[in-house]
């Protein structure tokens, strides 16, 4: 199961434009990682909101000639994504912030 060290240090943190991770629910029983992400307006009020979760239980990829890799997937507003990433890969937590503004602009924006 996915741990990610310090999660809590990415609250707060601003993900591109107006939109700020503003909350995280490390949830036990449903094993995933939810952020609560809102776009402030111009006052610092709240003129938009979205879900992003990480599923913390992971998906094992076999390719060929390749070593096997763990990933872990994304779900936005509770709908699955094709979007993850594996363990290493989260470490950075720019990286991790990239999906997160990459899930918004696909998946939010957009519809």
């Amino acid at each position: 199961m996915l741990h990610i060290h310090n999660i809590r240090k990415i609250e707060n943190r601003i993900v591109f434009g107006g939109w700020v991770v503003k909350g995280i629910n490390n949830h036990p029983t449903q094993r995933k990682y939810m952020f609560d992400i809102h776009c402030l307006g111009p006052i610092g009020n709240t003129i938009d909101r979205c879900t992003i979760s990480l599923n913390r239980n992971g998906i094992v990829l076999r390719n060929v000639g390749k070593p096997d890799e763990t990933v872990y997937f994304f779900r936005y507003n509770g709908e699955d994504t094709n979007v993850c990433g594996g363990a290493d890969w989260f470490g950075d937590m720019d990286n991790f912030v990239g999906q997160m503004e990459y899930i918004i602009k696909k998946y939010h924006l957009l519809t």
